[in-house]
């Protein structure tokens, strides 16, 4: 929510102490619900949520203990020279948040760097890996171009879950007499914008079936599964490579140190050794995975230097749906990463649990039929904490932007009729899109038909035919109307 709060109209007391004046260090508290009633005369205690006022007693206790036990207390100018002392960035945001009100996760930036470079690390070995495993078959080209084809079509998904809903916000607009038709029931939002932002997802599912890929996908459904011998030789030399590689990098940089620039080498050292530690990490995770294929006896006549034939269930090992929405969770985990933000924790868990899915799936091949409705709930269970946070963090995001959206001011025509219809519209759909994402590479062939395709539509048009009817406007969540006073 700290990387959402800045750009929703509105500010605190804290933020001005904090940022502007002092660089004082606090918790910046707010109230997510009820700003309905925010700075007007309907904001009294009667209206507050029972138990908010228990829970802000509670954090501000908590953090007063902090401050008064912490040794590492020190004013504005200490905590700058130290930050200059130790060549620390000046706003290194750690990553916290809590799950559904539960308890607090917390880990430090450097922690990020790593677990959230993780994901993507996955998505670019995976292709060299099924090289590895289909040797003479395929090229990891071919494997990491299906790839980028998935990454690319749920992509343009996303960008249609926005879309999509935003034409019809608008479309709802040109024939209706009041905009914000659910400022005062929220509800109607939820109504119209998430059935068409499913239509959004599923596109990509639809022309999906009419876009080749280079490897035969067909070819490979027609038998449930299939075998390859893996040459040890190959598996090896490629350990020796990855490693070396980084190897040969630390040793320039450690030479570079010492004769030509000392101090900018000793900037680049870490980095260096920090690729190696992930690159260490990502290919004992490869490995693990190599480990969860289950290795069959070897067949007569097996060649010298292949020890071992893996046994690979027809699924998502290959498939570029899966790992294109892998991919695209886990080009966001870095690009939040790279930006300095903190909230790629959301993006990150998402991809964590589509590798927890994927290796239920796995294992769920092995029992049932691909296409069973068995292999898809093994599939989807472990999504559901996550997807959970998902709808739990973007229901209270999307109902906190409604409410404020009384508190914008106004807007001029004609363009000022549509904006606060098209941001709701917006934020619904990337809400839906990131909710539904991680299920479409299972469910997206049961859900991408034109029956649930024309229902879906028809839904959407008989809640904006509804909307039309309600005023915007109620007692519990009055229009606000600024006068100005000219002397």
């Amino acid at each position: 929510m700290q990387d959402v709060f800045p750009v929703i109209p509105g500010d605190t007391d804290y933020r001005i102490f904090a940022e502007d004046y002092g660089d004082i260090p606090g918790l910046d508290i707010i109230f997510l619900l009820g700003g309905y009633f925010y700075h007007t005369s309907y904001d009294t205690m009667e209206r507050l949520l029972p138990g908010s006022i228990q829970a802000r007693g509670e954090n501000l206790l908590s953090i007063t203990r902090a401050f008064a036990n912490s040794s590492k207390l020190l004013n504005a100018h200490e905590r700058e020279s130290l930050k200059v002392a130790a060549n620390e960035p000046k706003d290194e945001r750690a990553v916290f948040f809590d799950y559904l009100s539960w308890f607090m996760i917390f880990y430090s930036r450097r922690a990020a760097v790593v677990l959230h470079t993780i994901p993507i690390a996955i998505f670019l070995l995976m292709p060299f890996l099924l090289f590895v495993l289909n040797i003479g078959k395929r090229t990891w080209f071919s494997t990491f171009y299906d790839f980028f084809k998935g990454l690319l079509l749920h992509t343009i998904g996303v960008v249609l879950a926005v879309v999509v809903p935003i034409v019809f916000a608008i479309l709802r607009l040109l024939f209706s007499n009041h905009a914000m038709s659910w400022f005062a029931r929220p509800y109607l939002a939820f109504m119209m914008f998430i059935p068409c932002s499913l239509v959004g997802v599923l596109i990509p599912r639809v022309v999906w079936r009419s876009v080749p890929l280079t490897h035969g996908v067909s070819r490979l459904q027609a038998s449930k599964e299939f075998g390859v011998r893996v040459p040890l030789h190959m598996y090896g030399a490629c350990a020796l490579f990855l490693w070396g590689e980084f190897e040969i990098q630390l040793l320039l940089v450690t030479h570079f140190k010492m004769i030509y620039a000392p101090h900018f080498a000793s900037c680049i050292a870490p980095i260096v050794h920090l690729q190696r530690n992930l690159i260490t990490l990502a290919f004992c995770i490869v490995s693990a995975i190599l480990l969860l294929l289950e290795p069959i006896a070897p067949a007569s006549g097996q060649p010298k230097g292949e020890l071992m034939i893996w046994h690979i269930p027809q699924g998502l090992s290959d498939d570029p749906r899966f790992w294109g929405v892998f991919g695209f969770y886990a080009l966001l985990t870095l690009a939040y990463l790279v930006a300095g933000l903190s909230g790629g924790f959301l993006t990150f868990s998402l991809s964590v649990s589509m590798l927890a899915a994927w290796i239920s799936f796995h294992f769920a091949v092995k029992l049932f039929d691909c296409q069973s409705l068995r292999s898809a709930m093994c599939y989807v269970l472990p999504l559901i904490p996550c997807i959970t946070y998902s709808v739990y963090f973007g229901g209270f995001l999307a109902q906190f932007l409604i409410e404020k959206m009384g508190m914008m001011g106004s807007i001029p025509p004609p363009y000022g009729y549509f904006i606060p219809d098209i941001i709701v519209a917006a934020v619904i759909g990337l809400v839906t899109s990131w909710c539904v994402g991680p299920l479409i590479p299972i469910c997206g062939h049961w859900l991408a038909r034109s029956s649930i395709l024309k229902f879906l539509l028809q839904l959407s048009v008989l809640a904006l035919a509804l909307s039309s009817q309600f005023f915007p406007y109620s007692i519990a969540a009055p229009k606000r109307v600024v006068f100005h006073i000219h002397s």
